[in-house]
């Protein structure tokens, strides 16, 4: 009765809450021996990923450490939702703000933007 009960609760939030872009994807950073030594890194979206390093592009930031590597959508890629009578304008920086659909020089929020990033 409880798993149909949360079934019904998520399908319902699921239509009123719908999500336009998001997404994380996680994973385990990768081992090799070389020369008798263990080397780590993580198999980042641009290449290869020291452990401790962080990057942000295109509107995704990626952290590898020696335990886990997981990239997350930023900004407007982060988990924006819809708001009635409202869309989403994407703007530079991946920020965003949402704006009347009869007119979008009409704001309904503020402009949201990601924290600077710090490398």
């Amino acid at each position: 009765m409880k798993i149909i009960f949360a079934a019904v609760v998520c399908m319902l939030v699921a239509m009123v809450i719908e999500p336009i872009e998001s997404y994380c994807f996680a994973g385990r950073p990768k081992v090799s021996m070389t020369g008798g030594k263990f080397e780590v890194w993580c198999d980042g979206p641009h290449g290869i990923m020291k452990p401790g390093q962080v990057t942000r592009d295109n509107c995704e930031e990626c952290h590898c450490t020696f335990l886990h590597f997981n990239c997350c959508g930023i900004g407007y890629k982060a988990g924006a939702f819809m708001i009635p009578g409202c869309e989403i304008q994407k703007l530079d920086n991946c920020c965003y703000q949402f704006v009347k659909s009869s007119n979008s020089s009409i704001p309904c929020t503020e402009v949201e933007c990601p924290k600077p990033f710090k490398p």
